[in-house]
């Protein structure tokens, strides 16, 4: 049996994310690919990296990224993947605390939910 792949609404893609804290930043750096685990929340129409930012932060600003979050649920052999696509900022909060922060347009969505073949145990 096939892999299967349903595409979802923009509207499922924005839900589902919103139900994990951890993506995949991706970008790239001198010519290759750079993914990068990172805890995230979702405020207004943005993806908000906090905490762990590093130097890499500062390369990033203006730069057009992709942040995918995904599931799979080994027992049902399904999932789902959400890829947004948008140009990240440097950002500060606004008090004492001085966090740098990198924050992520949505301005493309897209996702699918998955049905993989169920494989026997070795």
């Amino acid at each position: 049996m096939p892999t299967k792949a349903y595409d979802l609404p923009e509207q499922e893609c924005v839900r589902l994310v919103r139900s994990k804290h951890v993506g995949r930043l991706v970008y790239a750096e001198r010519g290759l690919p750079v993914v990068r685990l990172a805890e995230f929340v979702i405020v207004d129409e943005n993806v908000v990296i906090h905490g762990q930012v590093g130097p890499w932060l500062d390369r990033l600003d203006g730069a057009v990224v992709a942040f995918e979050v995904d599931h799979v649920n080994t027992a049902t052999h399904t999932g789902w993947c959400v890829v947004i696509v948008g140009r990240a900022r440097r950002a500060e909060t606004a008090d004492d605390s001085y966090e740098r922060h990198c924050s992520i347009d949505m301005g493309q969505i897209s996702g699918h939910r998955v049905r993989f073949p169920a494989r026997p145990v070795q």
